[in-house]
């Protein structure tokens, strides 16, 4: 009898992969694997699976015996458990994030690991807890959430990591995690920020800073990130999406909206329809519209308590041919969302959107 071909670390990949997908039992492929030995790069499994917030997986070979305190590299940037790559993990949900700390303790991992990294300032390897790798991360992505030259998108992604970090690095704090002395204060500064997207602010006062940032001296120039910044920074607000300004924002956003000949006319020194364009602006139409955030808007679980939630749906199908919007994808998306199904008038829902859909 031939002997059994050892499995890649890409093909171990894939089999867990559809342990995501809701099987009932284990692809019988992966019987008897060590999955210490199944390494890409210098990191083994376990680390990738944290690194990408693979729930289902990660649980999995910690079952079958993978080590969370088996110590990965990548090159000479990064060195530690699978704990440090779980605090890299910029995809999950905070919830996510925050579970796969608490499973890696469960299974056993090393909180107190002294890990390593590469410092972008002094360009030499840094060592230290994994609270103290965490504070780093934790300044990068300050910088951004706080500096308004960068772009609205960057800023949101900071601002999620860093609500995910703050889950992260109490649960480690929690089960006696060291931190270095001269960081204890900045941690604990850290920790009492609020960057929650639920904390109530007046929804007066929220419509009125939304239309100052919406009324720009050049809408070519400035609207677009205006537009976005609006979109991300204060329309996520989920206190804010129940209420009678939120709509009336959102109704600003759709109705400010630019079209293509208005942006053609500015970057071409003509008009030029978007079907007609054979230069790069309609390649780049995203940076310009900003329908997509809007129905991402509409798929949170708040937004929908809105009075005038259907109304809004149906604006945006109205409008979005005007400005050459490409929401297919977007919209699918909300039809499939559970509390969207549950909503009363779910068939009216679903008409509105599948006409559009075509």
């Amino acid at each position: 009898m031939s002997e059994k071909v050892p499995l890649t670390y890409y093909e171990v990949k894939s089999l867990l992969e559809q342990l995501g997908n809701g099987l009932d039992k284990e692809p019988l492929d992966l019987e008897g694997v060590d999955f210490n030995l199944i390494k890409e790069k210098g990191a083994n499994i376990l680390s990738k699976l944290a690194f990408e917030g693979a729930l289902n997986a990660l649980e999995y070979v910690l079952g079958k015996g993978a080590d969370p305190n088996l110590y990965s590299s990548v090159y000479d940037y990064y060195k530690g458990p699978a704990l440090l790559f779980a605090l890299q993990n910029n995809i999950s949900k905070v919830g996510v994030k925050k579970k796969i700390v608490e499973t890696l303790i469960s299974y056993k991992a090393d909180v107190k690991s002294v890990v390593e990294w590469l410092d972008d300032e002094t360009d030499s390897t840094a060592s230290g807890s994994l609270i103290d790798y965490g504070m780093t991360l934790v300044r990068e992505n300050i910088e951004v959430y706080e500096d308004e030259d960068y772009d609205a998108q960057s800023r949101k992604s900071s601002k999620e990591e860093l609500i995910g970090l703050q889950s992260m690095l109490s649960v480690l704090k929690d089960y006696g995690a060291d931190i270095n002395d001269d960081m204890k204060e900045e941690y604990l500064s850290f920790m009492k920020r609020e960057f929650d997207s639920a904390k109530k602010h007046d929804p007066k006062e929220l419509l009125r800073k939304g239309i100052k940032i919406l009324d720009v001296d050049e809408r070519v120039i400035q609207l677009p990130e205006a537009a976005k910044s609006v979109c991300f920074g204060i329309m996520e607000n989920e206190s804010f999406m129940p209420s009678a300004e939120w709509a009336d924002l959102f109704e600003r956003l759709v109705k400010c909206s630019l079209t293509f000949e208005e942006v053609s006319e500015e970057v071409y020194g003509e008009v030029v329809a978007f079907v007609d364009d054979e230069g790069d602006l309609c390649q780049g139409w995203d940076y310009y519209n900003w329908f997509s955030e809007l129905v991402e808007l509409l798929m949170h679980e708040e937004a929908i308590k809105n009075p005038k939630w259907m109304s809004l749906l149906s604006l945006v199908v109205d409008e979005e041919a005007k400005y050459n919007s490409e929401i297919d994808f977007e919209f699918e998306e909300l039809i499939a969302l559970p509390h969207v199904q549950n909503h009363k008038s779910y068939e009216q829902i679903k008409k509105i959107v599948k006409e559009y859909i075509g």
